[in-house]
């Protein structure tokens, strides 16, 4: 297969030229590849609009993978990830639906922050079974089935990561089968899997039925870290084909690196070379230490043809510990954390490495197991989205004072950048204890934002209703008239407000502390809790509702309340003279002047 790039970089290097282009070095420097450093200078194409040496080769890859069009990225994963979620949300508007996306827990951070910069709706997929780590996230068809036919708004899209950092697969097919049942796509974060093309029975998600996935070529095939594929499927909506060179622009640096393109461009000559065989042999290879591992005693766990798994406390130790052992002998794993440790091989892996590693591990005596598993954050209140969140002014605190704040950052991650907590998510116990437990002393936190009330936070806003509506009429309600006003209840009062198009809004402090209702121009429902009163959050709210009024804001408030009509009447409302009986008191109209 021919290499378009590597030969005119090449060319152009071999004449000497005059360089009064871009890059400063002009060809010249210590690392000694400068040479071949170029920018897109006539000749060399346009990454993102190619129609010369980048199209062609990008036509080899596709070839390669059996795709109906790849895409090339020198920003790894992580642009093909963004990219992909730009095109589901092209492809809700298109079909006139809502863009949301359905996803498995242990997405990459990555996954996280495009959600925020679109603006996405998310919903998650918790892992079945007993959990693993919180980077795994096994999603059987079965359950998905299950979900999806019980979910009257059906996402435009199922997202998953496949293969995961402990080296499960998931049953693509049968997932793809399920998606396509409900007019989903499914993406597929396969940043780990770009080899599964080439066993002798393919396994790559393409292979699979799913639509769009991305492969890191740099995590398992023989390119520089950075390079990476977007693949659309045969079976993709023609119009996301045609959209995925402006979906990858829209987040790409104008300055691609050319040394990475030209790596990427070598390797498909590399795969129609080796392909089939040499993955395999180092596939066997794998299989064989495996199994020698598990005859010395060693745990190991996922299906993945090319990683090694070990699950090290049955050895009675932590994974870290074992890592730093290796790291005596210079052996250098891709991830260890208190449970764990992974290897990633490769057919440019040197066969003599397999049995340099199978006698370091040997050369490690067996202890007492240890018994204590990782503790897994619960399913967390979701109280702002990623984007509201994410743009929320925010504050870094000891994780130890962070219980009851909402997350502000993804970044919040135990290696390998799987958040344990999600941005906007609040945190409890749980996700504390797991956030000591890898290691994380401090986070981000939202520091004060006002947001809208919706299906996913409306129990927050019905918990702060009860408890402030409780407190501002035991004076005058029977105990067991204030015990009727539960959460529960409030918070379906609450959502019949939203189901009449109401529309409610929750002020946050670290936590949320308050809630105000506007239906029309009719403000109501302006309830802070109990403790955080008189700390100008009740303003800050009214502010916000008078904002949001079609016309003259209006209000009522019980006679007996001197203090609301104290700060309604600072704020330029005065009463109208309308008043309506509201059991033995009064009820008293106020309008904004």
């Amino acid at each position: 297969m021919n290499t378009p790039i590597c030969d005119f970089v090449r060319g152009y290097a071999a004449k000497q030229p005059l360089r009064l282009h871009m890059p400063g070095h002009k060809g010249v420097g210590p690392l000694g590849v400068e040479a071949l450093d170029i920018t897109e200078i006539p000749g060399a194409d346009v990454l993102y609009a190619p129609d010369g040496i980048i199209a062609e080769s990008e036509s080899n890859a596709a070839a390669l993978f059996g795709s109906a069009k790849t895409v090339y990225s020198t920003e790894g994963s992580s642009l093909c990830i963004r990219a992909m979620l730009y095109l589901a949300q092209l492809w809700a508007k298109a079909q006139g639906r809502k863009p949301f996306v359905l996803a498995g827990r242990n997405a990459h951070k990555t996954f996280l922050s495009a959600v925020a910069l679109l603006d996405l709706d998310v919903g998650w997929l918790s892992s079945e079974g007993e959990k693993q780590s919180v980077v795994s996230c096994v999603v059987r068809a079965e359950s998905l089935d299950h979900r999806l036919s019980a979910m009257a708004e059906k996402p435009i899209a199922v997202y998953i990561t496949s293969p995961d950092y402990l080296g499960n697969i998931s049953e693509i097919a049968a997932l793809s089968a399920v998606c396509h049942q409900y007019g989903a796509l499914l993406l597929v974060d396969n940043a780990h899997g770009a080899y599964l093309h080439f066993m002798s029975t393919p396994r790559h998600p393409l292979d699979l039925g799913a639509d769009l996935c991305c492969d890191s070529a740099h995590k398992t095939l023989g390119v520089l870290t950075g390079g990476a594929y977007l693949h659309l499927a045969k079976s993709a909506p023609p119009m996301l084909r045609d959209a995925a060179n402006r979906a990858m622009a829209l987040f790409a640096s104008t300055s691609p690196s050319y040394l990475i393109l030209q790596s990427l461009d070598a390797a498909n000559a590399a795969l129609s070379d080796y392909c089939i065989e040499d993955i395999m042999s180092t596939s066997r290879r794998t299989a064989s230490l495996r199994a020698a591992l598990a005859a010395e005693g060693w745990t190991l766990t996922g299906d993945e043809p090319l990683k090694l798994t070990l699950s090290t406390k049955p050895r009675g130790y932590t994974g870290v510990e074992v890592a730093a052992l290796l790291e005596r002998e210079r052996i250098y794993c891709e991830f260890a954390d208190p449970d764990y440790l992974v290897w990633m091989v490769s057919p440019q892996t040197p066969e003599s490495t397999y049995d340099v590693l199978l006698n370091a591990l040997r050369s490690i005596p067996p202890r007492s197991p240890i018994t204590d598993t990782p503790p897994m954050p619960g399913h967390a209140e979701h109280v702002l989205s990623p984007r509201e969140s994410m743009l929320a002014p925010s504050e870094t605190l000891p994780v130890e004072q962070s219980i009851g704040r909402v997350l502000a950052s993804p970044g919040v991650s135990c290696p390998p950048a799987v958040p344990i907590v999600v941005c906007g998510e609040q945190i409890d116990e749980a996700a504390v204890n797991a956030f000591r437990y890898y290691g994380i002393d401090r986070i981000e936190v939202v520091r004060e934002a006002i947001i809208a009330v919706n299906a996913d936070n409306i129990s927050v806003a019905g918990a702060i209703h009860a408890a402030a509506w409780q407190a501002s009429h035991r004076s005058f309600c029977t105990q067991e008239f204030l015990a009727s006003h539960t959460p529960e209840r409030q918070t379906g009062y609450l959502r019949e407000k939203l189901l009449r198009g109401s529309r409610i809004f929750l002020l946050l402090d670290g936590s949320p502390v308050a809630l105000v209702s506007v239906t029309g121009s009719l403000i109501e429902d302006l309830y802070v809790l109990p403790d955080c009163q008189n700390r100008g959050f009740g303003t800050k709210l009214l502010r916000h509702a008078i904002q949001q009024c079609d016309d003259t804001p209006t209000l009522w408030i019980l006679e007996n309340n001197t203090g609301a009509a104290r700060l309604y009447e600072r704020m330029g409302f005065v009463p109208t003279g309308q008043r309506h009986s509201f059991g033995q008191l009064d009820e008293i109209e106020y309008q904004l002047t």
